[in-house]
């Protein structure tokens, strides 16, 4: 499955969903701290939070062997949740050209 739930918005801001999905993304087959950190494109103490919040909704594990983090079912169902969302909403905005008779503004 691909992730893709960038560039839903038009800000240049990604919001916190996008971040935790972000997240969830990069850790699917496990990474450490630095990957997700690069990867996610997120400062040192962002990641901290993120990936504490993360933890604590039980969307990502660590594995203390490896010192590594991995997206648990819970994650992995959060992303495919959100993938489905965002096709909707993109597929939504595509097709919002109403007839004349139906716009309101």
């Amino acid at each position: 499955m691909r992730y893709a739930a960038t560039a839903v918005n038009n800000s240049k801001y990604r919001s916190r969903l996008q971040i935790v999905a972000d997240i969830l993304f990069v850790a699917e087959n496990g990474a450490k701290k630095t990957r997700i950190m690069y990867q996610a494109n997120l400062s040192y103490d962002l990641l901290k939070r993120y990936l504490a919040e993360a933890l604590e909704a039980d969307l990502i594990s660590i594995n203390k062997d490896e010192k590594s983090y991995i997206t648990t079912q819970k994650g992995k169902a959060f992303l495919k949740n959100i993938t489905n969302i965002v096709s909707v909403v993109r597929g939504f905005k595509s097709s919002s050209k109403a007839p004349a008779k139906m716009r309101w503004c």
